[in-house]
Order: structure tokens, then sequence, then C-alpha cells
């Protein structure tokens, strides 16, 4: 390892992917991959005792203390600002896709792009600025106007809320999950579908659901290519 190296720790629970990533970045030679974890709960745990520059995590990874997606980056972002964060991804909701591409502390790739990308963003993430690879930029662009005024409006929180709600949960299930009051929850729904002119929750589930807002419920994350360029594809070749 040279005298510099950028300390990288992974979050994904693909086993497959874990392996090639860890192996295509200890061949820059610059990349030190100083810890990989199945869940946000073993993130953090690292977190508070190994060096760390960079953060490359799924946006869904099994659910641990600290959740996944949004909630994690901002709990990331909050507790430790000065580790970078580079998302990876198979989402393709354009939406979605512009409200994280639209966030100031984080980078973002889609697994259907090539391993360089990945790359690059570390590079970018290190540096102290941010940097989405050419799917998520085109993906985030072929939003229409009034959706994005529509995603614009509604906060994080709103977002997950609504993303929890199409799923299936009810109030008393998101607030324990999100652990916040039943009372605060359902003031971010209400909110939530005063921003999208929904009048009910048959009205909140069919904006969700239709893609009108963009959010995917959890259990319909689409998967997408199961690699990022032909990493997985080498890995189980071998």
């Amino acid at each position: 390892m040279n005298r510099f190296s950028i300390r990288v720790a992974i979050a994904d629970d693909h086993p497959a992917l874990q392996v090639g990533l860890q192996e295509v970045l200890r061949n820059t030679g610059e990349i030190e991959v100083v810890g990989i974890c199945r869940n946000s709960t073993d993130l953090v745990d690292l977190l508070r005792h190994v060096a760390c520059d960079v953060v490359i995590s799924e946006y869904s990874i099994p659910s641990g203390k600290y959740r996944d997606g949004l909630e994690l980056f901002g709990f990331l972002r909050r507790n430790f600002s000065e580790i970078g964060i580079v998302v990876l991804t198979t989402i393709t909701n354009p939406a979605m896709m512009r409200t994280l591409a639209s966030q100031d502390h984080l980078s973002v790739v889609s697994k259907a792009d090539t391993i360089n990308h990945i790359i690059t963003a570390i590079y970018a993430t290190f540096a102290g600025t941010k940097y989405n690879s050419p799917t998520i930029r085109s993906i985030a662009s072929c939003m229409h106007a009034s959706s994005i005024d529509v995603v614009a409006e509604l906060s994080p929180r709103e977002i997950e809320v609504m993303r929890l709600f199409a799923s299936g949960n009810t109030i008393t299930d998101i607030a324990a999950y999100l652990k916040r009051s039943k009372q605060t929850i359902s003031s971010h729904k209400r909110s939530a579908m005063r921003k999208v002119g929904a009048s009910n929750d048959i009205e909140l589930l069919s904006f969700i659901l239709n893609g009108q807002v963009g959010i995917s419920p959890l259990d319909a994350q689409p998967e997408g290519v199961d690699s990022v360029g032909a990493i997985l594809q080498d890995c189980d070749a071998t």
C-alpha cells in the first residue's frame, strides 16, 4: 500500500459484490478497504473504531439499528461529518434519483454503470466534492417539470414516511421504525398529502405506486442489474 491511501468502508450485503469491489479498489494502489459491513449497525460500529475517509453504501441494506437509505445517510452526515458517502443503487425511478442526486453530501453511482465510476466517485468525495454517475444523471433528468416541483417540496422525512406507508406500514409501525411519535409521523403524512394534492389514503397510495411523485415502496425497490459493470459476472464465473 502506498503511503497515501483513501480509507474506504463498504456496506453491502451481496457477497460477490463485496469481494469483487474490494479486489478492484485494492488494485488502484491508493484505496484501502478498512472494513466490509452487511448492515447499518455493523457500519456505525466500524466507523466508531476504525479511521475512514469514504463510505460506499448500497441504498437498501438489511435493516440495522440505523436503518438504511436517507435515514442512514442523514445519521452518518450528522455523526461522522468528516466521512464522505458514495451511494450504490439500482433504483431507476426518476424522482427518487433526483432526490438522491440533489443531496449535497452524497455521490451516487448506479450499479448499471461500470466500476470506474465508483472509483471516480471515491476520489471526488474524498476531495470534498460530489459525483453522480452517467445513469444517475440521465435518469434524474427525465423527470417532468411538474413532478420535479412536487418532489422539491417534499422533505426527506416526508419521502421516507410515504415510502414506508406505501409498503403497508401503519402510522404506529412507522413511528416505531423511525423512533418518532405517532403525532410527528401523522404530521409528516398530512404535510406530504397536502403537497402532492392527495385528499385521502387511496389517492396518496395511487400517487406513490404510479410513480407520480417518484417514491418506490420498500418492498418494490427495483432489483435492476445485480452488478456494477461486469464485476459480478466475473466473480460468478470464478
